[in-house]
């Protein structure tokens, strides 16, 4: 695949970077800094929360399945690629660690909504991104007999997916690397010299500063506080998972079950479920994480519809939950690479709106030794894994692990080449 001249990445790195800062203690910067420590970079990794994974990272469970796609397609790639990479990723990191950073793994059962989502799902196998041992579409006997309680509809069975346990694999991922919590980043500040990048990083306390060669951003929706960042396009969104203890048929249940929403078996003597996805326009919204029972209600619709057994025995009353607040793209896809310069962009690049044939363009101007890995969505415990070792490869010179067409769709300055595209004027999503 060619690549456009504004999806071309910065020439290959001659020196490495000797100390790294990666902003944001969640599933995307614990991966990132694993991936860098291990390649022996001198890793520091920053939290403004006093623990690790206390964002959407840090709910109960996460749930781990592939995706039943088309092939060819960016997106499927992406999917697809990922999940293989993190399953043996996760299998290799146990091992190192010893950790059990699986609640189940007895597969996943993702539901298929009507007759016409199943023809859809069907069309898919004969040109499917997944290889065929990864997943098969049940019946609702199947299915039934794969979950141990009664399922009405048709459904895809993941055989390897399960759900994880978000803290231990924040244990594994960060027990060699440098930490520092109760640190807010305010403020990124460029003070290379000559050609030699340099950024400083200022914290809340208005006191101190920290000198790296190179920062990432993965600190979710949080990187639209920063100068060079903020007119990247991470929505927020709001999730409330709902918890609720076992009851009679409780131990009857032998995978997850998801599909508009999800359901886990058993974990410490109480079932996770949800979730509910609400869009955020502001981060005084998004300090708002308390637990509303009209979020509890929706949850518990997707119980009472398609798990009815379930429905008749858990009673809102009895529920408990957590509420966090994730960051998104409108496109399902990650920003993940160099950051860009975004007015040189637009400066360069302008003349998009009137085609893209038949001209000389200016090399991309990024902010050299400035990165993003951010946007991960309700997925990022599959993608995650891959999308590090992607970055870190990037940052030091070594061969990519994905092809150039998720490097192009994954690319953090894909949403301003588009909107110069359109002859739109491309700006911070909200306020």
């Amino acid at each position: 695949m060619e690549t456009s001249p504004w999806f071309k990445l910065p020439e290959c790195v001659t020196k490495r970077p000797r100390q790294v800062a990666v902003i944001g203690g969640g599933i995307a910067g614990n991966s990132l800094a694993y991936h860098l420590n291990c390649a022996g970079v001198e890793v520091t990794l920053f939290e403004k929360k006093d623990t690790l994974a206390q964002g959407a990272s840090g709910n109960p469970s996460a749930i781990f399945e592939p995706k039943l796609m088309r092939g060819g397609t960016p997106l499927g790639q992406y999917l697809t690629s990922s999940y293989f990479y993190a399953l043996k990723f996760y299998e290799n990191l146990e091992k190192e660690t010893g950790e059990n950073i699986w609640h189940h793994r007895g597969g996943t059962l993702n539901l298929i909504v009507d007759d016409k989502d199943l023809k859809r799902h069907q069309s898919f196998q004969d040109n499917a991104e997944l290889t065929t041992d990864h997943y098969r579409i049940a019946s609702p006997e199947q299915a039934s007999e794969r979950a141990g309680i009664a399922i009405s509809q048709s459904a895809i069975w993941y055989p390897k997916g399960g759900c994880i346990n978000t803290s231990a694999l924040a244990r594994s991922l960060t027990s060699d690397l440098h930490i520092k919590l109760d640190y807010d980043v305010l403020k990124i500040e460029n003070r290379s010299e000559r050609e030699l990048p340099c950024w400083r990083l200022h914290f809340s306390d208005e006191i101190t500063s920290l000198d790296f060669d190179a920062v990432v951003m993965a600190n979710a929706f949080d990187v639209r506080k920063f100068e060079q960042s903020y007119c990247l396009p991470v929505v927020m969104n709001r999730g409330q998972v709902s918890t609720h203890a076992g009851v009679r048929i409780s131990n009857q249940l032998k995978c997850v079950v998801s599909g508009a929403g999800y359901l886990t078996p058993l974990i410490e003597n109480n079932h996770v479920f949800g979730a509910t996805f609400e869009r955020l326009h502001s981060f005084g919204e998004a300090e708002d994480l308390s637990l509303t029972d009209d979020r509890h209600k929706h949850n518990l619709e997707f119980i009472e519809e398609f798990l009815p057994e379930f429905g008749k025995a858990f009673s809102l009353e009895n529920l408990g939950g957590r509420t966090s607040v994730r960051g998104t793209t409108v496109d399902r896809l990650p920003l993940v690479g160099p950051l860009h310069n975004h007015d040189n962009y637009v400066q360069d690049y302008a003349l998009l709106k009137n085609g893209a044939k038949h001209r000389e363009w200016n090399e991309p101007s990024y902010h050299s030794g400035l990165y993003i890995l951010a946007g991960l969505g309700s997925r990022g415990f599959v993608t995650a894994p891959l999308m590090a070792h992607y970055l870190s490869s990037l940052m030091l010179g070594e061969t990519l692990p994905i092809s150039d067409a998720v490097v192009q769709a994954v690319h953090p300055a894909r949403f301003v080449i588009r909107d110069l595209k359109r002859g739109i004027e491309t700006i911070s999503v909200d306020p």
